[in-house]
C-alpha cells in the first residue's frame, strides 16, 4: 500500500474549507474567500505578522462556522416543527403527540 501526500498551499486550504463551510455555496464561498484575501492584505500592509493574521484568520473560520452552522440548525429545526404541525393539522384524532 502506497501513500500518497499531497501538498496543498494555504489559499487552496481555504478555498475547500469555505467550500464545505457554506454547504457547497460556491457563489458564497467565492465572496468570503475575496473577503478573507482582501482583509490579510490589509492587515499585512499595516505591519501584522503573518503568523498573527493566521491565527486571526482561523478564529474568524471558526465563527463563520458556527454561525452558519447554528443558521442552518435553526432552519432545519423550524422545517421539522412546520412538518410536524402539517401532521397534526392533518389527523387530528391522532393520539400520539409530540412532547
Amino acid at each position: 500500500m502506497t501513500t500518497t501526500m499531497i501538498s496543498l498551499v494555504q489559499d487552496e486550504l481555504d478555498d475547500a474549507y469555505h467550500l464545505a463551510v457554506f454547504d457547497c455555496d460556491e457563489a458564497l464561498a467565492q465572496t468570503v474567500r475575496r473577503v478573507f484575501k482582501l482583509r490579510e492584505e490589509q492587515m499585512v500592509a499595516k505591519g501584522v505578522p503573518l503568523t498573527l493574521w493566521n491565527t486571526i484568520r482561523d478564529d474568524f473560520h471558526d465563527m463563520l462556522s458556527e454561525a452558519f452552522h447554528g443558521r442552518e440548525i435553526k432552519r432545519l429545526g423550524d422545517r421539522y416543527n412546520a412538518l410536524i404541525d402539517r401532521l397534526m393539522r392533518r389527523d387530528s384524532e391522532n393520539p400520539v403527540r409530540p412532547a
